[in-house]
């Protein structure tokens, strides 16, 4: 009845851009169910800040969290293969303006929604599917240097119960069956606009499915930071609009994104990692 954790990496790597870990494992003899919890998705990345020229300033927003499920149980046969897929957090967004086609917009958003958590069986099927929260995004072309970067929060991730969860009985260990407590992740926030050559605050991260994990945004005064990595599905947080002066250099936790030069504004933060959390038990 050893609680096992089957995880994403716990801290930043070059991994952490909305991918999956895919691991295996055989139902026990005896079990003939898997109690699941503190289990969520990969957040969504921040979306990094912007300056502009004449129109004011624009932070990046943070990025949606994962779905969750704290408590469910699942009717599983012994000896069959179950397959575990962790979410991994999303990457954080860049922003960029070309100087060719009259200052058009650029983004980038590879990778930056979290990761899909899915537990699944071999003789079960499929048993639940998490899906991870977007990365706070900007439309391409979005618009000229000088007209406000056009930009959303990311989005929250959903849970779908593939197979119904038991919702009475009692395990051999005493324990009552109830049923399951699940959650949908919270959306990323705004980050909102603020005047010419002012420093304005990036959008927090959303909370995962849990209701925690979200990264904090980039503040609006004190040392300048990026948004806030999420974690344990926490959405990361929107970068700072405008820093005055500019900064130098800029890099993201990961290492995966760095800016040298003069740099108006700070990077999101990544989507805190997915997580798989369970236990084999008989429930009679």
């Amino acid at each position: 009845n050893s609680t096992v954790v089957a995880s994403g990496p716990g801290t930043a790597t070059n991994n952490r851009k909305g991918q999956q870990t895919t691991s295996t494992v055989t139902v026990p003899a005896g079990a003939n169910a898997i109690y699941i919890t503190n289990t969520v998705a990969g957040g969504g990345g921040g979306l990094r800040g912007q300056e502009h020229k004449d129109v004011g300033e624009q932070p990046g927003d943070g990025g949606g969290g994962g779905a969750g499920i704290t408590s469910a149980y699942f009717t599983v046969a012994a000896g069959e293969t179950l397959t575990f897929i962790v979410g991994h957090g999303g990457n954080d967004n860049t922003v960029s303006w070309s100087s060719e086609g009259g200052y058009t917009q650029n983004t980038n958003v590879t990778d930056g929604t979290g990761g899909t958590t899915s537990l699944s069986g071999s003789s079960t099927g499929n048993i639940f599917t998490l899906t991870g929260g977007t990365v706070g995004t900007s439309p391409n072309n979005g618009g000229a240097f000088k007209s406000l970067m056009q930009d959303n929060p990311g989005t929250g991730g959903t849970v779908t119960f593939n197979t119904t969860p038991l919702s009475s009985g009692t395990t051999t260990a005493g324990d009552s069956v109830s049923s399951a407590s699940s959650s949908n992740g919270s959306d990323g926030a705004d980050g909102p606009a603020v005047g010419e050559n002012q420093r304005g605050a990036g959008g927090a991260g959303g909370n995962s499915g849990l209701g925690s994990g979200s990264g904090a945004g980039s503040p609006a005064s004190g040392a300048l930071l990026n948004g806030s990595d999420g974690t344990l599905g926490g959405g990361g947080g929107g970068g700072t609009a405008q820093n005055t002066p500019a900064i130098t250099s800029i890099v993201s936790s990961d290492g995966d994104i760095t800016f040298t030069g003069n740099s108006g504004s700070s990077l999101g933060g990544l989507g805190g990692h997915g997580q798989i959390q369970y236990q084999f038990v008989r429930v009679v």
